[in-house]
């Protein structure tokens, strides 16, 4: 990765209700991004949700570069995984790369 983050910076973390209601709004303005790995995407997904595509979370940050690229910083991403910690670390990474 090459940069040092602050996990304290990496986003909001939002309550179902309003997970739910920001990425199924109709909003073109953001992208949902699926920070799991391929054998987890494969078993289902959210609509328009982009994933990494990843064997392992150590290539996520090559393959988030790759995803990004052509999105600017300051456009709404919503960010989800399993269990929090990878959602934590690419919100930290998309804020503060």
């Amino acid at each position: 990765m090459g940069i040092d983050l602050d996990w304290e910076e990496a986003g909001l973390e939002l309550e179902g209700k309003e997970w739910q209601k920001r990425i199924n709004s109709k909003d073109d303005d953001r992208i949902v991004i699926d920070c799991r790995n391929l054998y987890e995407s494969q078993k289902g997904t959210f609509q328009d949700a982009l994933p990494l595509g990843t064997e392992a979370f150590s290539e996520s940050w090559d393959k988030l570069d790759v995803l990004t690229k052509d999105i600017p910083r300051n456009k709404p991403s919503y960010i989800f995984c399993t269990g929090g910690i990878r959602c934590v670390k690419v919100g930290a990474y998309l804020k503060q790369s």
